[in-house]
């Protein structure tokens, strides 16, 4: 993957799939549009921005050299589909540089599809600054 401008219809579809999975968590529009708002002032950061795969956007932020922590945004219609999103998105960030690349969440669909994926993922728990526990999905370059 090369780092390109964003064509006006790609700039949409990334639009669209950030407001979705903003409108379904938050239930609201009003959140949701300041959610984006937000994210539109993260990504103007040089160590944040957005990977576009299939029906996903990943939040990419560098942590440190080598280290980068994603987040991911939208819903592919299988799981097969989000497992082969989430094989693309290690072997670009693995191309750019990382070594160890992290998520975390309190869903447990995504450990089932890092399970899926057969890639190696190591779990461990966290607590986050909401109180909440959390489980920390790593690969690591091998």
């Amino acid at each position: 993957m090369t780092q390109t401008a964003l064509s006006p219809q790609e700039i949409k579809e990334v639009t669209d799939i950030c407001m979705e999975y903003f409108r379904k968590e938050t239930g609201s529009e009003e959140k949701a549009k300041r959610l984006m708002a937000d994210l539109a002032t993260l990504i103007q950061q040089p160590a944040a921005k957005l990977v576009h795969l299939g029906n996903l956007v990943f939040l990419i932020l560098v942590k440190e050299k080598g280290v980068i922590e994603f987040h991911t945004m939208g819903e592919e219609k299988t799981s097969d589909a989000y497992t082969k999103d989430m094989k693309a998105l290690a072997k670009y960030l693995y191309k750019i540089g990382a070594t160890k690349i992290y998520s975390y969440t309190d869903d447990p669909k995504f450990g089932i599809l890092a399970r899926r994926s057969r890639m190696g993922w190591t779990t461990s728990e966290t607590t986050g600054q909401d109180g909440k526990t959390y489980t920390v999905y790593t690969l690591e370059k091998k």
